[in-house]
């Protein structure tokens, strides 16, 4: 019989996110109690949250062939679904629940988590709806429906959140969802200060970090500007998104034809040109001013500091060169500027993909360009500028298509 003390034991080390010791504890109870069901169930939990996803799945696989008829097992390899993104074995999985008419808003609220995963926003934020048909106070659902209007442009967002702030005002999820809606209404500072307040709440709360990164670059009015663009952005669906991108290219191309005949509309000509470039380039520069700010440093990934700095680097290679172009003279300069300028480029978005098999692809497509830059720079090899630069264009469609694959809205 499992030691209802132990247990409890177990829930608070859980409760106060100290997984380790969770883990110490309930492998030394199991290794005694081995068919313990509850420890069992707990000691996967403790390994999800611990990290360590594929020792998780195989014992809750275990769990589950011992305990088929067990929703409360099926919930837990869902979750496990989840973390590991496969989120077409989770909304298989979420079917065979309702078919066990285990319809309750654990069932609805799991269901919203796959259909957000799989960027289904719609029918995410209609199970999550209808979990809290079941619970109007579950603070989790409510947390997801408020995340969701969010990302759907809806107006009732500022409803759910004061809702879930009377209910519980000390949650760090509820209080960073808060200053993200701010900041999506444009209230940067005040965004920042409902940011740090949830992570003093909880400093390990990657939400709360993400907000607060967003809230220290959208100081600056030029990133705000992307920061509203990118949330109208996310909004379209694949076919949508392609359709916003060559429209915005062929009615680029039309103009600029146009100013030929009509020189007064130049100006607009390098103002598009110029957002073009600025769009691709404003995420990398804002990250680079995080890194050197001694809080900013701390939000940034691995990846999106290692972009900041190669951009960073690249750029700062371009502005010496064209210094040196207009103090000493040669053409090599006016070149090495060229193609560490246009080098930034993808190098400012290279490790962009959540996938590592395209952040390889990706990888290899910029260090092949830049070689092709810099051979460019050799003696009776300048032919192969046109190449680089060609290959500079080519990148943009390329990791296009494949941010489009990856994050677009998907509607069925």
């Amino acid at each position: 019989m499992t030691d209802l003390k132990f247990l409890q034991r177990i829930e608070l080390l859980l409760n106060q996110s100290r997984y380790e010791d969770a883990k110490r504890e309930l492998e030394t109870f199991l290794s005694t109690n081995p068919t313990d069901y509850y420890a069992r169930k707990a000691y996967v939990i403790t390994l999800l949250n611990c990290g360590e996803n594929d020792l998780a799945r195989e014992r809750c696989e275990a769990l589950l062939a011992e305990y088929p008829e067990s929703t409360d097992t099926l919930h837990l390899s869902i979750e496990i679904d989840l973390a590991d993104e496969y989120y077409n074995k989770a909304e298989s999985k979420v079917d065979l629940l309702k078919e066990m008419s285990a319809l309750d808003e654990d069932t609805f609220l799991l269901e919203a988590k796959v259909k957000m995963g799989q960027r289904n926003y719609d029918k995410a934020l209609l199970a999550t709806n209808q979990a809290l048909e079941y619970d109007a106070n579950n603070i989790e659902a409510l947390n997801l429906k408020i995340a969701l209007e969010g990302q759907l442009g809806k107006p009732h967002s500022e409803d759910s959140i004061k809702h879930a702030l009377e209910l519980n005002p000390e949650d760090p999820y509820t209080i960073a969802n808060h200053a993200y809606q701010l900041l999506r209404n444009g209230q940067a500072e005040a965004a920042l200060e409902r940011a740090a307040e949830a992570l003093e709440k909880d400093p390990n709360n990657a939400f709360a970090q993400q907000v607060m990164a967003e809230a220290l670059r959208s100081k600056f009015w030029l990133y705000r500007m992307f920061f509203n663009y990118s949330q109208f952005v996310s909004r379209l669906t694949e076919k949508g998104s392609w359709t916003f991108i060559i429209g915005i290219y062929i009615g680029y191309r039309i103009i600029r034809n146009l100013a030929r005949q009509y020189p007064i509309l130049l100006p607009l000509v390098y103002l598009i040109a110029g957002l073009f470039i600025l769009s691709w380039l404003i995420e990398p520069i804002a990250n680079l001013y995080l890194y050197f700010n001694k809080y900013g440093k701390l939000l940034l990934d691995k990846d999106d500091a290692k972009m900041a700095l190669s951009a960073g680097a690249a750029l700062g290679i371009a502005l010496v060169s064209i210094g040196l172009y207009f103090g000493i003279g040669g053409d090599l300069f006016l070149s090495l500027a060229l193609v560490a300028g246009l080098s930034a480029i993808p190098l400012s978005s290279y490790l962009s993909p959540t996938k590592k098999s395209n952040q390889q692809k990706l990888t290899w497509f910029t260090f092949g360009l830049i070689g092709i830059g810099l051979l460019s720079l050799l003696p009776n090899l300048g032919a192969l500028l046109i190449v680089f630069m060609l290959g500079v264009f080519a990148y943009q469609w390329v990791i296009n298509g494949i941010l489009i694959k990856e994050g677009a809205r998907v509607i069925d």
